[in-house]
């Protein structure tokens, strides 16, 4: 350095020294190759043929659900793995008269830590099967947090001198689309509608959902409506209680503007009780146009109907 020469440390991690650099130190070290090559077996993970460190790292932390106690450990394990070697590079390096930890040495610390911290940690959210063989294999206890029971989710008719409005709001690749459906009491259809909305989110379908449906209702002289709504945001700006972005605004002070005029009640409804709705706002992704669907040749739709009509409950089921 005298001579302004930099000079790239050699690798502390080999028996036959390379030059260090972050990739060789973490990657392609003797003591890293073994470390990983064990893991790799136990976790059941298969190298690309092309790889970087944050590579690896992507393969690994995205197994698994967040919550879970197999994605704590698909998490733990890489970052157990560069800790130690980082840990030992350092010790070999900069300690006098230190003895050298083997692989076999490294490969049981991160084991004690996965065992130790794997009984502790909070499970909120089930493991898949497979993982099964990976805990075992691992000496971990596997667990799952217990399953709850599905819910049978009916759709909610409206009170006696009202409509019921369930709208919907669907958005892929950032292309949003919405639709919805009126009917009365008796589960007998009045309109439906779905829309293309073009680019957008699927917060800004849900508002220009409600929007068409409360102004379909206005402009056929429907003045008392029961709004459903499988979006709890869009029921908080709804009523206020929430901040709106400015994006949506426009949207949102027609739908007040149209609140000050008729008796709208609006709710949340679970998405398994806002099926027909949510049919609606998908074909108009499909479709990308305007327009209505006519129940007696459309089959799926008229099974959607006459399922809430008869008061057929659709399953809840958890997704943990």
């Amino acid at each position: 350095m005298r001579c302004n020469i930099p000079l790239v440390s050699r690798c502390h991690c080999c028996n036959h020294p390379e030059l260090e650099t972050n990739h060789h130190l973490f990657l392609y070290s003797e003591l890293a190759r073994d470390v990983w090559k064990h893991f790799n077996e136990v976790y059941n993970i298969r190298w690309p043929r092309f790889y970087n460190l944050s590579g690896i790292l992507s393969l690994w932390f995205k197994q698994g659900k967040q919550g879970s106690l197999e994605n704590f450990c698909y998490t733990l394990t890489p970052l157990m793995v560069l800790w130690e070697i980082w840990k030992e590079r350092s010790a070999r390096r900069f300690e006098d008269d230190y003895r050298p930890n083997t692989s076999q040495d490294i490969i049981i610390k991160i084991r004690f830590w996965i065992l130790r911290l794997g009984e502790v940690i909070y499970i909120s959210h089930r493991s898949s099967n497979k993982f099964c063989q990976v805990a075992k294999a691992l000496g971990l206890r596997f667990k799952n947090p217990p399953l709850d029971r599905p819910l049978l989710v009916y759709w909610t008719r409206p009170p006696t001198g009202f409509l019921a409005l369930n709208t919907d709001g669907a958005s892929s690749e950032n292309i949003a689309s919405g639709g919805g459906v009126v009917r009365d009491e008796n589960g007998n259809m009045v309109l439906n509608f779905f829309s293309f909305y073009g680019y957008g989110s699927n917060n800004l379908a849900e508002s220009r959902a409600i929007l068409d449906g409360i102004q379909a209702c206005y402009n056929m002289g429907f003045h008392t409506v029961q709004l459903q709504c499988d979006s709890q945001i869009a029921v908080n700006w709804f009523y206020n209680t929430t901040s709106i972005p400015w994006s949506l605004r426009i949207w949102w002070r027609h739908i007040h503007a149209y609140k000050d005029k008729m008796t709208i009640n609006c709710f949340h409804v679970f998405r398994e009780g806002n099926q027909p709705a949510d049919y609606l706002s998908k074909l108009g992704l499909a479709i990308k146009g305007n327009g209505g669907v006519n129940k007696n040749l459309d089959r799926v739709f008229k099974k959607l109907l006459l399922a809430d009509k008869m008061e057929i409950p659709n399953l809840r089921v958890s997704k943990k």
